[in-house]
């Protein structure tokens, strides 16, 4: 259970957050939605620790969050993907499905020095794991290609990738489905169901209203750093505010 307390946030001022609250189930996808500068990249920050809040908490399963500090709080088993894929370009892609793992037995050098066997038989299970996460998402042939030569959809696969082999439970998400092709959201439409009912907590931002319909048990919507509503997406659909708000129109 991923819980958002009384989250306010201000820039020189001008509120991005105010009072934001609401919490998401495991086992759940919740849909972050609103029109564009309504603070819900602001709000995935606060969450994976990028930005300390003015006001207010996470908590993740009753336990706090450490404010502003993102090292951390992955290592609570929270981790973002972004709208554009922050990957290691000239790495292959297999190895940026392995950099995904956190705490390597290869990274410490007590254990290259006395333990070498451990580290090398860390490393053929890691690769192992990495090649079997490839083959799920459909990327087993691009497995020795360049990061940065993948589509857009693709790199952001891999981005998922990186934050499913860090064992994260709680993944965030924005905007998946930006600039993607219509058979790789598919794809990310089966994978985030699948995570979601491995027990993982998802939630995305995405202005895609025809897969935030398909895939989340729950939409927040956003305006002017405020929850406006929250629902289903069948109600969300038919909020005169909501319609005001993020298409400009009320509901006929």
């Amino acid at each position: 259970m991923l819980t958002i307390s009384d989250i306010s946030v201000s820039f020189s001022g001008v509120k991005a957050l105010d009072g934001v609250s609401f919490e998401a189930p495991s086992g759940r996808i919740l849909g972050l939605i609103g029109p564009n500068g309504s603070g819900k990249s602001t709000l995935l920050n606060v969450v994976a620790g990028v930005i300390a809040p003015n006001r207010g908490r996470v908590l993740l399963d009753g336990a706090a969050l450490p404010a502003g500090k993102p090292d951390a709080v992955a290592a609570m088993g929270v981790a973002r993907t972004f709208q554009v894929p922050r990957l290691a370009r000239r790495l292959t892609v297999i190895q940026n499905v392995i950099t995904g793992v956190r705490s390597q037995p290869g990274e410490n050098l007590a254990t290259l020095l006395f333990a070498p066997a451990k580290a090398r038989a860390a490393e053929r299970e890691i690769t192992a794991r990495a090649f079997a996460m490839l083959d799920r998402l459909g990327l087993t042939h691009l497995a020795n290609h360049a990061a940065g030569g993948l589509s857009g959809g693709q790199q952001k696969l891999l981005s998922i990738a990186m934050a499913i082999m860090a064992d994260a439970r709680t993944i965030l998400l924005d905007e998946p489905a930006a600039g993607v092709n219509p058979v790789l959201i598919e794809q990310q439409v089966g994978l985030l169901k699948s995570l979601a009912a491995e027990g993982r907590t998802l939630i995305l931002i995405e202005h895609n209203m025809e897969m935030v319909a398909d895939l989340c048990d729950q939409v927040v919507v956003l305006d002017s750093g405020q929850i406006i509503a929250e629902g289903t997406p069948a109600e969300i659909r038919g909020d005169a505010r909501v319609m005001r708000s993020y298409l400009g129109q009320a509901p006929a």
